[in-house]
């Protein structure tokens, strides 16, 4: 582009700023861009995000509450070296637990019991038991550690193949 070329459309844009209504609106816009693809924080926020962080507050709850990225808000706090640690938050110390079991504990009855074994010697997995008896996983290996009844991972035998037909059963 030529020296001239460029005078020109220099010009031409000193015109539509100068005389064309809608540049008001295009300018606004231009401004709403630039501030959300803005790559600093205000000095307010900064001692907004400073002081929330001091309150205990995630990177996360943080960004919802300002409104900018928790990415953004964890890499401007480094570029000013502002520490990053999460500071414990100032609350009143929590209930403690009561020693010994829980009084919701849940426990497997005998037949459950039988199940699993029957369930785990046709090859089934730990996961889709649970969801056959309708116990949670950890309880049910919980309970079956306590039982002294092994959950290890069952390796498949390599001669046993599942059946391509309608007419053959996996549980057969």
């Amino acid at each position: 582009m030529s020296d001239d070329q460029r005078a020109k459309l220099a010009e031409a844009q000193r015109a539509y700023m100068a005389n064309d209504p809608r540049w008001q609106e295009h300018r606004r816009k231009l401004a709403a861009a630039n501030e959300a693809h803005r790559r600093t924080l205000s000095p307010e926020e900064v001692q907004t995000i400073v002081g929330l962080r001091q309150q205990g507050y995630s990177y996360k709850r943080i960004a919802d509450q300002v409104g900018i990225g928790k990415d953004a808000i964890r890499r401007e706090m480094k570029a000013l070296d502002i520490s990053t640690a999460r500071v414990p938050a100032t609350t009143k110390p929590r209930a403690r637990k009561p020693a010994g079991p829980s009084p919701r504990r849940m426990t497997l009855f005998e037949n459950e019991v039988k199940l699993f074994i029957e369930l785990r010697r046709k090859g089934r997995t730990i996961s889709y038991i649970s969801q056959e008896i309708g116990v949670c996983e950890t309880v049910l290996v919980r309970e079956l550690r306590a039982r002294n009844i092994s959950t290890a991972a069952i390796k498949p035998d390599r001669r046993s193949r599942r059946g391509t037909g309608h007419w053959r059963s996996f549980d057969d």
